[in-house]
Order: structure tokens, then C-alpha cells, then sequence
């Protein structure tokens, strides 16, 4: 079984569709029905999580796909699966870059939750990245637990700020507008 910490939480499965295994997942607020388009998805089943093989992902909306795993093939082999949280495998590469994370290569914001994020200009450590607010798609937002006194901020993901990243020791530096706080 793979590790939490090396997963992204993405959404739970709601409830099935037909009698042939199917089922609906819902994504969390923070992601989108892309985030769910993969291969093997990761159901947390007593404690663990329990990698599950898709057979077919069909898109039903933005926040929704229909989903067949491989092993899951009658409605009382779903019903056992709805309620739980899924995941999905942070996919990294030796050295600071992430592998196939999408047809681009890119790496995808939610790899960032658990980075430890510092001020650019004097190496001060700001405080961990404990999500991605990606409500408003234009203007995706760091949630960022200040380490100083425990308060979460959210701090604009400008591209033009990250000045580091390091995936090995998950640390991002950024340039922060004076006065942001």
C-alpha cells in the first residue's frame, strides 16, 4: 500500500451508477473533474489506501466524473466503496521535476501542499502550504500556515514570484510584494 503523505486527496465517491460497478465521484472543492482523470486511483479503505485500476472515466460535469474501476462489478461491490475519500499518487521524478503529470509535463499546484514556502529576499521561513485554493481558476491561492503563529493566509500563485523550488526538500521560495501581510 502506498503512503498518504505520498497522495493528494482529490474527492470521495458518492454514490453508484447502474448495476455494473459503476460509481460517481465527486472532487473536493479545491479540484476539478480533471484531477480524477488517471489511471489508478487510490480508495482509503480501513486505514489504508487501496490502489484501484480504472477501467473507464467519463466526465459527467465539472466537479464530477462516472467512473469503472477493474475489480468492482456489481452494484453491491460499489455500494462498499461509496463514502470514501480517493486519491491520487503524487507522481515524482528524480530531481525537481514531476513526471507526466498531465499531457504538458507540468507540475500540478496540489504537488505543493506540504512544501515549506520562505520569503525570497532573506531566506525566512514563511510556513507550510497546507492546500490550494483553486475556486477562482484565474487566481489560484496558496493556504499557507505562517509558521510563527499558526495563522493560515492565502497568498496569491503568481508564477513571476517563485524565485526556488526544490521537490527534494520541499521548499518553495517566492518574492512577496512588501506589505502583503
Amino acid at each position: 500500500m502506498i503512503d498518504k503523505s505520498d497522495c493528494i486527496f482529490v474527492g470521495s465517491v458518492t454514490k453508484s451508477h447502474g448495476y455494473d460497478g459503476r460509481v460517481v465521484i465527486r472532487a473536493d472543492q479545491n479540484r476539478t473533474s480533471d484531477d480524477l482523470m488517471w489511471d489508478t486511483l487510490h480508495i482509503m479503505i480501513d486505514g489504508g489506501l487501496v490502489p484501484f485500476e480504472v477501467d473507464e472515466v467519463k466526465e459527467r460535469n465539472d466537479m464530477e466524473v462516472l467512473c469503472k474501476f477493474e475489480l468492482i462489478n456489481s452494484l453491491e461491490d460499489a455500494e462498499e466503496i461509496i463514502g470514501r475519500d480517493v486519491y491520487i499518487e503524487r507522481a515524482w521524478q528524480e530531481g525537481d521535476k514531476v513526471a507526466e503529470e498531465g499531457e504538458d509535463g507540468m507540475l500540478h499546484i496540489g504537488d505543493l501542499v506540504g512544501f515549506k514556502l520562505f520569503e525570497a529576499s532573506d531566506s525566512s521561513l514563511i510556513g507550510t502550504i497546507i492546500d490550494v485554493d483553486l475556486r477562482i481558476e484565474q487566481n489560484p491561492l496558496f493556504v499557507v500556515e505562517k509558521a510563527d503563529d499558526k495563522e493560515e493566509v492565502l497568498i496569491p500563485v503568481v508564477e513571476e514570484w517563485i524565485t526556488e523550488y526544490d521537490a527534494k526538500a520541499k521548499k518553495l521560495a517566492m518574492d512577496l510584494p512588501i506589505g502583503l501581510f
